[in-house]
């Protein structure tokens, strides 16, 4: 496999670098149509997350042959330290029979994600209490602010708004969560679905998932956003996660915009700055108006902008086809 790996993968550069900060993943064809998907990072985390990943598996298999957790084929680790994972490919394509079905199987998954006793996994989850989420919404805030995206007011506003909204939670008990559960890690189809990437997975509250989850579909699709919301066992909640997402995703284009200087991260960063502030003054989803406030005005723009994945997972035109 290593040797295979060395000769064979398209980004080899890329996976023979540094091995502290070194990540990826991606599809890809080795021969006769055959696909399969390989991530690559830093070793003890990566192989962390596919134990978690594992043992997920097998206890989502034993009660719903309708949710996939895809498999690890193989693991190696390159000279300079990289760990490869050789994973079962799924074809990264959403084919929604309907919004009302698309929804309903998205609330599944995360509902049975939710539902595993996390005892089963031995103690290799790290927790998050309450406190972790209020300290990161004064840290993002604070980072909006210093970087000029805030004023002292703003920032002081959103962060009492977010953390307002979290006295909804209940704090009394811990669920699993995904910690990335956005629609480019999961997969929708009329028969089954699949979920992956459990990088930052952890012990938490349920709603994280939610927020996580529900912002993009705020965003650019509110037909789903609605039925999703309707599901939603904690709506309030729900509004101050969506405000950490946000608030992560305008620190996230913040600091890349700074490095890289391109149309994207300077859009992308103040499209979610935008959000993170008017996630505190009205709890609707975002206007036809707003939301082409974002480059999806521009279709030009668009297809030099965002990437594939973006597209196809988060506009309705690409998901809805």
């Amino acid at each position: 496999m290593s040797a295979e790996f060395e000769i064979n993968h398209p980004r080899k550069i890329e996976a023979d670098g540094n091995p502290e900060t070194s990540k990826g993943y991606g599809s890809f064809e080795i021969g006769g149509g055959v696909m399969i998907f390989w991530k690559w990072g830093p070793e003890k985390p990566l192989r962390h997350e596919l134990l978690l990943a594992d043992k997920l598996g097998n206890i989502i298999n034993k009660q719903n042959n309708e949710i996939k957790i895809p498999e690890q084929i193989a693991f190696t680790v390159t000279e300079s330290g990289i760990g490869i994972a050789e994973i079962e490919h799924v074809e990264p394509k959403h084919e929604p029979e309907s919004v009302e079905k698309y929804s309903s199987q998205i609330v599944e998954i995360l509902t049975t994600l939710h539902n595993v006793e996390p005892y089963l996994f031995a103690g290799n989850l790290k927790e998050r209490d309450r406190d972790y989420y209020y300290n990161k919404i004064t840290s993002l805030t604070l980072n909006l602010q210093n970087a000029n995206m805030f004023t002292p007011r703003e920032s002081e506003y959103v962060a009492r708004i977010a953390t307002d909204r979290l006295e909804a939670a209940d704090w009394k008990s811990k669920t699993f969560v995904h910690g990335d559960f956005a629609p480019h890690n999961f997969i929708i189809k009329p028969a089954a679905t699949a979920v992956f990437d459990f990088e930052n997975s952890g012990l938490g509250n349920p709603m994280e998932d939610w927020g996580r989850l529900t912002i993009f579909y705020r965003v650019f699709h509110p037909e789903i956003y609605k039925n999703l919301m309707n599901e939603c066992p904690n709506p309030e909640a729900v509004i101050g996660f969506q405000t950490i997402q946000a608030l992560f995703l305008a620190s996230h284009y913040s600091r890349k915009s700074e490095l890289k200087r391109d149309t994207h991260s300077l859009m992308a960063r103040d499209w979610w700055t935008k959000v993170s502030k008017g996630l505190s003054y009205q709890a609707e989803p975002f206007t036809e108006e707003e939301r082409l406030g974002f480059i999806f005005s521009d279709e030009e723009l668009l297809q030099n902008s965002v990437s594939k994945r973006e597209r196809k997972n988060y506009l309705p035109q690409y998901i809805f086809q």
